[in-house]
């Protein structure tokens, strides 16, 4: 299947690039359920460290609901959005950026 895609992008006249770049992310992504755009590992990241366990389950349960085999940064933003209000993030963000946690 991978061959058959990197023979339908060698074909193209104009290749995009973002498309390659999420195929090969995707190809080197250690997790086995699901790839992760590197911009969506980051966002999850940037999570505090007790959070991201849970935030993670989350994003891959949600995913899955919807068929997604690609987790995106946008995608990320949209389920940590509806997992913690927007009064509770902010404030664990600034802790976080003061080094309290």
């Amino acid at each position: 299947m991978i061959e058959d895609i990197k023979d339908f992008l060698g074909q193209r006249t104009k290749k995009k690039d973002s498309i390659i770049d999420k195929f090969q992310s995707y190809l080197k992504d250690e997790e086995k359920r699901f790839g992760w755009e590197e911009g969506a590992k980051k966002r999850l990241e940037n999570a505090p460290v007790f959070v991201r366990p849970m935030a993670k389950m989350a994003i891959e349960t949600e995913a899955k609901k919807k068929g997604y085999k690609m987790v995106t940064e946008e995608f990320v933003n949209e389920v940590m959005d509806g997992i913690m209000p927007k009064n509770i993030r902010e404030s664990l963000m600034k802790k976080r950026e003061e080094g309290e946690l």
